[in-house]
């Protein structure tokens, strides 16, 4: 298991990469596929902090504003 755990966290690491590349080049579509990707996670992550939907909401906007620029 161990090695296919790392086989596929190798795969998630270089679309990764390509996506934030695609995204230094402006494509909008690698954004969308961005935040589709890890939305809930980042929301989950602010909500565990924030202890309120819409705070995490936010914060989850502002992220990804962030990334984008």
């Amino acid at each position: 298991h161990l090695n296919s755990h790392n086989q596929h966290r190798s795969i998630f690491t270089m679309i990764e990469k390509e996506l934030v590349e695609q995204l230094k080049s402006g494509n909008e579509t690698a954004f969308r596929q961005l935040v589709e990707t890890y939305q809930a996670m980042v929301v989950n992550t602010a909500m565990g902090m924030l202890h309120n939907q819409t705070d995490a909401e936010d914060v989850a906007q502002d992220v990804f504003i962030q990334v984008y620029h």
